[in-house]
């Protein structure tokens, strides 16, 4: 197995440098592009003192689809255009123009953040949505509710689906009025809730 493979799929866990510190890897989600020539894993780095820096990796499959002919291709910090740890979700559009990050700050806030790519699937062209003021950017979601995650839109981009656990998994809906655009007013409703 190569090394960026090792960094790939052995998350989360502990790496060590040259000399011996120990570093440690989270992955919080996954998604591949449509041709599987690209893989992307939203994953936090903490050094050895504790400090977390949140990356998104891009991981170029030279055979699509197949992880053993994965390297990585770029990454760009996520902690250099916002703050903030829990990430929970990641969806990024089929034309790969904008990804949306889903984070449960638990006691500080869950928001879903929009960032556009200046260049479709670059993770180096990334960056916070222009589209006014903060709250243009997130929408809080309800915070009465802990254990937030997973992140999946409709084709459309008229509404998205997210889970949470409050000691039962719920799966909700949330509609926006604007597709795609996560600042305008939305609509949440229970889709599932297991009671076992």
């Amino acid at each position: 197995m190569n090394s960026s493979l090792e960094n790939l799929f052995s998350l989360p866990g502990t790496w060590y440098d040259t000399v011996g510190v120990a570093y440690s890897y989270v992955a919080h989600a996954i998604q591949s592009n449509s041709d599987g020539y690209h893989l992307f894993v939203l994953c936090t780095y903490s050094d050895s003192l504790g400090n977390p820096t949140t990356y998104l990796r891009d991981y170029y499959l030279s055979t699509p689809w197949d992880t053993t002919t994965a390297a990585l291709s770029s990454e760009k910090s996520i902690s250099s255009l916002v703050s903030g740890t829990g990430w929970r979700g990641m969806y990024i559009r089929p034309d790969g123009s904008h990804l949306y990050l889903l984070l449960d700050g638990y006691w500080t806030g869950r928001y879903l953040y929009d960032f556009s790519f200046g260049t479709a699937w670059n993770v180096q062209t990334l960056s916070l949505s222009d589209t006014g003021t903060i709250a243009d950017y997130f929408f809080t979601l309800n915070t009465s509710k802990p254990g937030l995650g997973g992140l999946l839109f409709s084709s459309d981009g008229s509404s998205f689906i997210t889970s949470w656990y409050d000691d039962t998994y719920v799966i909700q809906e949330v509609s926006l009025s604007s597709s795609w655009d996560v600042s305008s007013s939305w609509t949440l409703s229970d889709v599932y809730r297991d009671w076992e």
